[in-house]
């Protein structure tokens, strides 16, 4: 791999370099993504406790811990994952009382509570 300075980049060729990479990295995340579903519903639906029954193998919470992740992480990630299309959603933020949607709200409350302790350090250290 050629060690290259700042000054050496080049935008074009930095972009010609990056673009198959990217195109692989979407395209492994997304095979991730797919393997980690499709062991989820496979393991989650044997229709046995597994810490109860003997002939039940393995479990969801095994197959995290064997490929290095925790079940709050794999859950995390497929939240954000469309199985039926193959393909990662949007990132986007709940809020605590759950209307049903997503959406991106600060409640006016915390906003202006902020605005006040910005104001009185502003206050206290800039006296103008």
């Amino acid at each position: 791999m050629t060690d290259l300075t700042v000054k050496d980049w080049n935008y074009e060729e930095s972009v010609e370099k990056m673009k198959p990479k990217i195109y692989k990295l979407k395209t492994l995340t997304i095979e991730i993504y797919h393997e980690l579903w499709t062991a989820r519903e496979k393991l989650s639906n044997q229709g046995a406790r597994t810490d109860l029954v003997t002939n039940v193998t393995k479990s969801w919470s095994d197959y995290c811990e064997e490929i290095g992740i925790s079940r709050m992480t794999a859950h995390r990630w497929l939240e954000r994952y469309d199985p039926e299309n193959r393909m990662l959603l949007e990132n986007k933020v709940r809020v605590s009382y759950y209307t049903g949607k997503y959406e991106w709200y600060t409640p006016q409350e915390y906003i202006d509570s902020a605005v006040n302790v910005i104001r009185n350090i502003i206050d206290k250290y800039l006296i103008v």
